[in-house]
């Protein structure tokens, strides 16, 4: 099998651990790196292995790229996605694809028209919410009426955070950035909701100086009087998320398992009746893995999401979708419901 060839935009993150994962596969090899700043990602290229450039247009059609892996700030995604594109050049994004509606329709578009294959990673719906969505397809939990999903992450008054309340490379605060691991629980288990309210709050100094939200609480409303309650915050001592959705013949809680990637769920028929559950059926393939298998192995777009071992992402439609809703929670903010 002839390896494919990936590029890496961005220098931020975890890159290394990237490049290792595609290197490491058989499947892929790292051939260059794209930052603006070609100095700053010369010391990383070197450890990688990789060449180097600052030259989008040089990085797209100098390499005889297969795929690139879209690491970099939110600002600068959506040219990379749009010159990989119109190069046939598969994309392998990090949630969010983009903030602004209109980019993600143009993002879409030429991912179809040019059939290059489309990931848009985020390690959130793990293989307890595969679980879960089984239980609620089968009926367990009767009919779903109200669900609550949570993500905290820790980034408050830390002076070494200035450069990333930059909101013009952010293109938002929380909701642009872990409150889309949120955003990915419940469209994988629900879909799009017809409207939503949000009340975003700026509690540290970093935040209320640029305008970057670092907490949110966001409810959407579905057909049949369903209720999703979001909340994602940056102030907190933990890395924590959980979910809990209840339905009229049960309700099931998903949190972390005592091991790292590893869930439990918590299924409660009634007040007394409780079944652990820490074994499943499905574990979702690595992000980065999954993504080589669609170019190794050509697996469609419409696959991602549906295919039990693809829920480390979504495909270009969920993804379209994602924007659409974080575009409302901005637009929702003190001002009610709005449609999504």
């Amino acid at each position: 099998m002839k390896e494919k060839r990936i590029g890496i935009c961005g220098t931020t993150g975890h890159i290394e651990k990237f490049a290792s994962l595609v290197n490491d596969s058989e499947k892929g090899k790292v051939v260059v790196l794209w930052d603006e700043e070609e100095e700053k990602a010369k010391h990383l290229a070197q450890a990688i292995g990789c060449d180097v450039t600052n030259d989008p247009a040089k990085l797209m059609s100098g390499y005889e790229l297969d795929g690139v892996l879209i690491l970099c700030e939110n600002y600068q995604k959506m040219m990379l996605m749009k010159m990989a594109a119109e190069n046939g050049i598969s994309i392998f994004v990090e949630k969010p694809m983009c903030t602004k509606p209109e980019e993600a329709y143009e993002v879409q578009r030429l991912v179809k028209k040019n059939d290059v294959r489309f990931f848009m990673s985020d390690p959130f719906v793990r293989e307890g919410f595969l679980f879960a969505k089984q239980l609620i397809e089968k009926g367990e939990l009767g009919k779903i009426t109200e669900a609550y999903f949570r993500l905290n992450h820790y980034r408050f008054d830390k002076e070494d955070l200035d450069p990333y309340y930059d909101k013009n490379k952010r293109q938002g605060g929380i909701m642009s950035d872990v409150g889309g691991h949120a955003i990915h629980m419940a469209h994988y288990l629900f879909g799009k909701p017809q409207s939503l309210n949000s009340v975003l709050t700026y509690n540290s100094s970093l935040a209320k100086e640029n305008d970057m939200e670092d907490s949110a609480i966001v409810t959407m409303v579905y057909e049949d009087d369903l209720r999703i309650t979001m909340s994602a915050s940056f102030v907190t001592r933990a890395i924590q998320y959980e979910a809990i959705i209840y339905g009229d013949n049960g309700s099931i809680r998903i949190v972390p398992g005592e091991r790292p990637g590893r869930e439990k769920v918590f299924l409660y028929k009634s007040e007394r009746e409780m079944t652990v559950y820490d074994s499943f059926q499905y574990k979702p393939k690595q992000h980065i893995l999954y993504f080589l298998d669609m170019l190794t192995e050509d697996i469609p777009n419409d696959e991602v999401g549906i295919d039990p071992f693809s829920n480390s992402g979504v495909g270009i439609d969920a993804a379209v979708e994602y924007v659409q809703i974080i575009d409302a929670i901005y637009k929702a903010a003190g001002k009610g419901l709005v449609k999504v």
